[in-house]
């Protein structure tokens, strides 16, 4: 699997000789970092110890981008240089990139010409070091977004090192990837951080940044389309109910999905979870869940007719409303209705129902829905001026919706049932 690692060089800090720091070949600053599996590396260069830890784990990145500006210690790759022969053969181009970087004078095609060398004495399949800028500005931060896009091929899995180079970039980076996720599939496996300033120096893994963004994105889709799928993977104990409650409304079977969505509301009151975002989605997805034990299946058709209606789907909302005032119709027709009994024979007993005791204003406000239906079911040039007026546009399409769920569904609904 390919994944990259995205590093920052900084402009490195000298070691302090007073307090007996440690420097490297570059005039880096060495520090001994400790990671969660108890081991302690020193280096200069906290994404080459990174790198070989990675290694050791399940996350092994195949390339190295490491992004820097024209200032930047590029010569601190040289730190990571153990081999004598690889020194020699990269020797000089450290030399020249160190004088340039003192300068603020690197240019992409001075780290175009880093020595295939490196990477080989490294042991990296790919290494590629990239000039930006220091991002200070609008335009340069499009422009790491534009150099990302160009080194993150769809389904890209990455992991990002904010150790060195300028704060901002790490803050700027993560969101970008993040936009990335939907555009290419870009996945973030992990975030590390070697916290210099703290005791020990510790390597802090902030993955959990990586997976608040997922569940932000879930929680999104939650909120848009009303399905609890998205949510489902993050809560392992209600999971396959999730999915399954999701599945049978959008194909609004909600007869079925009424025990099942119960039996999820159950599992997420009895687990709760540690973590608190996912606590306070968790009692979330209860309240949203609520619905099972309570409303008959036409009463949560209206209920869903609403919600795609905020949201702007106006073909489900019509359907969803129309569909819902003759289910309703037939409860009233078959006491001991049944879902599976449903029929045409049913429906057009229902249909009659409405006529014979709706209010003559309250026909019409059927015969709109039923026009409107039609009209955006089949594609059709609807008969009634305020349909046609409402396909013409979207503000007069919402208000004359909502209108009839206000005038039409509430009143007959709410008041058997």
């Amino acid at each position: 699997m390919e994944r990259t690692l995205i590093s920052f060089i900084g402009r490195g800090f000298p070691p302090d000789r007073t307090k007996g720091q440690e420097g490297a070949r570059s005039g880096y600053r060495v520090t001994e970092y400790s990671f969660a599996d108890g081991s302690r590396h020193k280096t200069s260069l906290f994404g080459w110890v990174l790198w070989q830890y990675l290694h050791n784990t399940d996350v092994k990145p195949t390339t190295w981008l490491v992004c820097g500006t024209a200032a930047s210690l590029w010569s601190a790759l040289g730190d990571a240089v153990t081999d004598d022969n690889t020194w020699h053969l990269c020797e000089k181009w450290f030399v020249d990139i160190g004088d340039k970087s003192r300068s603020a004078t690197v240019r992409q095609e001075d780290l175009d010409a880093v020595p295939p060398a490196l990477a080989k004495g490294l042991g990296i399949p790919d290494l590629r070091l990239r000039l930006i800028d220091e991002c200070a500005t609008q335009q340069g931060q499009q422009r790491l977004m534009r150099l990302l896009i160009q080194e993150l091929p769809s389904d890209s899995r990455v992991i990002l090192d904010i150790t060195h180079g300028y704060r901002h970039l790490f803050v700027l980076a993560f969101f970008l990837l993040a936009g990335l996720r939907w555009l290419r599939n870009v996945t973030i496996d992990g975030v590390y951080y070697g916290a210099y300033e703290m005791p020990g120096v510790p390597v802090i893994d902030l993955s959990i940044c990586a997976q608040y963004a997922e569940v932000t994105t879930a929680l999104a889709t939650f909120e848009l389309t009303g399905s609890h799928r998205a949510l489902a993977p993050f809560f392992p104990q209600a999971r396959a109910d999730l999915d399954r409650v999701g599945f049978l409304e959008e194909i609004n079977q909600i007869t079925q999905a009424k025990k099942t969505a119960g039996n999820a509301r159950a599992n997420l009151a009895s687990h709760g979870h540690a973590d608190p975002l996912l606590h306070e989605i968790g009692k979330q997805l209860s309240v949203a869940l609520a619905w099972a034990g309570r409303e008959s299946l036409a009463a949560r058709m209206l209920e869903r007719a609403r919600f795609c209606l905020e949201r702007r789907d106006y073909m489900r909302a019509c359907i969803l409303a129309l569909e819902g005032a003759i289910l309703h119709a037939v409860r009233q027709v078959e006491n001991n209705y049944q879902p599976s009994q449903y029929n045409e024979d049913l429906r057009q007993k229902g249909r009659e129902w409405l006529h014979q005791n709706l209010s003559t204003q309250d026909k019409d406000h059927l015969a709109l829905l039923t026009g409107l239906r039609n009209a955006i079911s089949h594609g059709s040039f609807p008969r009634l001026a305020a349909v046609q007026s409402a396909i013409q546009d979207e503000e007069k399409m919402a208000t004359l919706l909502k209108e009839l769920l206000d005038c039409i569904i509430l009143p007959l609904f709410w008041t058997s049932g």
